[in-house]
């Protein structure tokens, strides 16, 4: 594969011959498999919607009982720039309206309030917790963050996730979504300069290669609700918009010049089945 360099074609071909990848994975769910009863594990709120927000919407619009469970309270986004107390109430209001938008009412949303990037002291918390609301819930489903995420927080909660579904016993199949995983070339625009650039490049490219081979199994065409998408990461109001017009206030769009942000409004909404 030509990773040779960051130019516009070379990135743009990588794109199309990937994108081409995630199209012949793509698979319009049966009316059954739309209706099973699901709970998606969001580490922080936002990763719901950035991570299967169109797959949320599809199951709800077909009638599907779906829990998501935001693990941490958020709180480490934006720290030192506003009262964490503030901070943790401004995100699960964002999230509850999120929620709503997707379809997802409020009595389906648990918020284990847990340290936003101290996931891993408490992780046997976590699979206490999702244990425990997966029998209540009756749930066939798990949604959860792709293995390798990258994000510590993120590689956490997949875990948990994993041992939740075995201790549970029973037929649970797990899906797991990407979020940080965008952050790679060619999808994101690449960090470093120079022969840095151009290894890091390479590695990422790969990377996004064999998980489309190898881990990213099936997709989800989300045309049809990409607008629902949208509007439920608008109401993340906190990680979307300047707060008070300062500058000092990092969003989602300023990672890697936008170009991560306009991953998750791609077509297809990649899940990974590949390894139990």
């Amino acid at each position: 594969m030509p990773v040779f360099a960051e130019g516009f074609v070379v990135r743009e071909w990588l794109r199309r011959m990937f994108e081409r990848r995630l199209m012949r994975r793509a698979e319009r769910w049966s009316d059954g498999a739309l209706r099973r009863p699901a709970l998606v594990v969001a580490p922080h709120p936002d990763d719901e919607t950035l991570g299967c927000g169109g797959t949320i919407a599809l199951k709800r619009r077909a009638g599907a009982d779906v829990t998501i469970v935001f693990v941490s309270d958020g709180t480490a986004s934006h720290a030192g720039r506003i009262e964490e107390q503030t901070l943790r109430e401004l995100r699960r209001e964002e999230a509850r309206a999120a929620g709503a938008v997707l379809g997802v009412p409020a009595d389906r949303l648990v918020f284990l309030g847990l340290p936003d990037g101290r996931l891993r002291t408490v992780q046997a918390t976590i699979v206490d917790r999702l244990v425990e609301l997966i029998a209540r819930g009756g749930v066939t489903q798990v949604f959860a963050p792709y293995r390798f995420d990258t994000t510590d927080d993120h590689v956490v909660v997949h875990a948990a996730a994993r041992e939740a579904i075995e201790r549970a016993g029973g037929d649970v199949g797990l899906y797991e979504y990407p979020v940080w995983f965008w952050r790679r070339w060619p999808w994101s625009l690449s960090r470093g300069r120079g022969v840095r650039r151009v290894l890091r490049n390479a590695k990422d490219a790969w990377l996004w290669w064999r998980a489309l081979g190898r881990d990213f199994t099936e997709g989800l065409d989300i045309s049809d609700v990409i607008e629902s998408k949208r509007r439920a990461l608008a109401c993340h109001r906190s990680q979307m918009e300047r707060r008070d017009g300062t500058t000092d206030w990092p969003i989602l769009a300023d990672v890697a010049g936008g170009t991560f942000l306009a991953c998750f409004f791609e077509r297809i909404e990649p899940l990974a089945t590949g390894r139990r």
